[in-house]
């Protein structure tokens, strides 16, 4: 529901499925981590006393957040400079795949119910 008061368009829902999750998901590491299941790690997580890793994790997320953002950013600029971001307002409303593609996903028109049995 953020998408819709924040004015965003993200038809895919990227930033609500892999943002919040990837978010959320790396935050709890810093959480829950704990060196009895990855030795590899230098510190436990915030359940087990230790709060650094959480912090670590969150640096993570704030720099993986602005890189994105940056990025995402630079790049539909340049898009949207060349050959534009949006289609046309009759394309959307005719439907991408017959406007672009010249072909139907679905061909709705033709239903009949199917008959099983005799």
């Amino acid at each position: 529901s953020l998408k819709f008061r924040g004015g965003y368009d993200d038809s895919l829902d990227g930033v609500g499925v892999h943002g919040a999750a990837g978010v959320v998901g790396t935050l709890l590491i810093g959480v829950f981590a704990t060196k009895s299941v990855n030795p590899s790690i230098t510190y436990d997580g915030l359940v087990h006393g230790h709060a650094h890793l959480l912090g670590v994790q969150a640096l993570a997320v704030i720099c993986t957040i602005a890189w994105a953002f940056s990025v995402t950013y630079l790049l539909a600029t340049v898009v949207q400079r060349t050959i534009g971001l949006r289609v046309t307002d009759a394309h959307e409303l005719e439907g991408l795949d017959t406007a672009l593609h010249a072909e139907s996903a679905y061909d709705v028109g033709n239903t009949r119910p199917v008959r099983i049995g005799s």
